[in-house]
This record gives structure tokens, C-alpha cells and sequence, in this order.
């Protein structure tokens, strides 16, 4: 089956918006990457641990966004250009 012209423009565009997307999630995530203030020590295990913790949910929320969006509007699109065909 040959796609549709429609079809092939929306892929090649939701292509270019989804590197789009995951360009600003890497920028986000990269400047609120979760730091440790001055006047604490990372040295204090609880505090490493807290720490660690808050990198791993930063990273996994951005990770989440990442693949989400780009994911469900895929899903759509296939959706949309299979009723398309029918």
C-alpha cells in the first residue's frame, strides 16, 4: 500500500517536531539539573542519598516527557492515516 501525500508530509513533520521536542527536554533538563547548595556537604551520606534520589526522578521525568509526547502523537498520526486509507 502506498501512503498518502497528506500522510507522508504529517510523518516528515511530526519527525522534525519530535527532534524539536527532545531538544528542548535535553536543554531543560540539562539547566534544572538539581544541584546542592553551598553551605551543605555532599560528603554526609543521607545527604549523597537525597541527592542521588533527586538526580534519578529528574532524569526520569525527563525521560518520561522525552518519549510521551513524540510517542501519543505518533499513535494519532498512525490512527489518523489508517482511517484515512479505509
Amino acid at each position: 500500500m502506498t501512503e498518502t501525500t497528506t500522510c507522508a508530509w504529517l510523518r516528515r513533520t511530526w519527525i522534525i517536531f519530535s527532534l524539536l521536542w527532545l531538544g528542548f527536554i535535553a536543554y531543560r533538563t540539562f539547566e534544572a539539573w538539581p544541584t546542592l547548595p553551598l553551605d551543605m556537604g555532599g560528603v554526609d551520606p543521607a545527604t549523597d542519598a537525597a541527592y542521588q534520589a533527586a538526580q534519578l526522578q529528574h532524569a526520569a521525568m525527563a525521560l518520561g516527557l522525552a518519549i510521551a509526547a513524540p510517542l501519543i502523537t505518533w499513535l494519532l498520526l498512525k490512527i489518523a492515516c489508517r482511517a484515512r486509507r479505509h
